[in-house]
This record gives structure tokens, sequence and C-alpha cells, in this order.
């Protein structure tokens, strides 16, 4: 049997998808129809972010704000509070989680996801020959391709 891709997330082979998660999912590679990628956006709770910024405010401002007397140094704690805060949201607005989705037994499914890209594209990369291979054997055995 041929594996298309065997990583600590899934595995491909000529006949199978399986993605490794908890429950385990797999398809039959002739079975899933209409595959398609979709890219989300991971944008966190609308309440999750100003908790979350006057927590680091708060943690940064309070302790600094005992220690020192002048206001030129109170300016500085809240640019350094500002300047965390600001850091942390631009880096988490830029996490996608992509999405490989079909149709497989005449229901919408994930066949698998992942934050990273590199790993989606590999896995993306083998599912395409194992789909083609599959659609070689149908037409070689005088079926018809779907």
């Amino acid at each position: 049997m041929r594996t298309y891709y065997d990583g600590p997330d899934a595995l491909i082979t000529e006949t199978h998808f399986v993605w490794r998660t908890a429950p385990l999912r797999a398809f039959v590679i002739v079975g899933l129809r209409d595959i398609r990628l979709v890219q989300r956006g991971m944008s966190g709770s609308r309440t999750l972010l100003p908790a979350a910024t006057v927590a680091a405010v708060a943690l940064i401002i309070a302790p600094g704000w005992l220690l020192v007397d002048t206001m030129g140094g109170r300016f500085a704690l809240l640019g350094a509070a500002g300047a965390a805060v600001t850091l942390a949201t631009l880096n988490r607005r830029d996490m996608h989680r992509w999405e490989l989705r079909a149709t497989y037994q005449k229901r919408e499914v994930v066949v698998y996801a992942s934050l990273e890209l590199r790993t989606f594209n590999q896995v993306t990369r083998a599912l395409r020959r194992a789909v083609e291979q599959s659609g070689r054997r149908r037409r070689e055995s005088g079926m018809a391709a779907a």
C-alpha cells in the first residue's frame, strides 16, 4: 500500500485519510467529494482581549508605579504597557486555521485542519496525489470518474 503522507497528525495512503485527533477521524479516499480548502481567521473572544489588556497594564504599571517617583518615569511605564499590549494583539491577529472540507457520505465534514501552513500544504498535496491515483484506477477499471 502506497503512503503519501505519514506525519504526527495525519496519515494518507492510497485508500484512506486518517486524521489523528481525539477521536480519530478516518475517511475512504474514493468517498470524498467536493474537496476544498478553507482559511479561517482565529479571532479571540470579544471579552477576552479587553480583560487581557487590563491585566497586562495592571501587571506592568502597579509594581512600577510604587517604585517610580517621577512623572516621567510613570509615563514611561504607561508607554511600556501600551507597547506590550500592542505587540500581543498584533501577533494574535495573524493566526489562521487552514481546513480541508469535503462531502463524505452526504455530509459536510472537516477532513483536516491545522494552524501551520507548511504542514497543511504538505497534507493537501498528499491528498491531491491520493485522489488523482484513485481516479486513475477507477477509469482503468471501466468505472466512471465522479
